[in-house]
């Protein structure tokens, strides 16, 4: 359920939520429907290196590929 939600709110552009969800425990590396992981659903490059550097500073591993 957490990973779905991440990948619900990455896509939304919900970044301070995806990292609420991170440090809870969401995987990162599982795949939707079309095969794509959470962080590749960011609407953009910012959203997407705003939680990357964000999750790293919280010492939470975000799966990119």
């Amino acid at each position: 359920m957490l990973t779905w939600l991440l990948s619900q709110a990455i896509a939304e552009g919900h970044g301070d939520t995806a990292l609420v969800l991170l440090k809870a425990g969401a995987e990162t590396d599982k795949k939707d429907g079309s095969g794509a992981i959470a962080i590749n659903l960011a609407p953009d490059a910012k959203l997407r290196s705003y939680i990357l550097k964000a999750a790293e500073e919280e010492g939470v591993e975000v799966c990119t590929a």
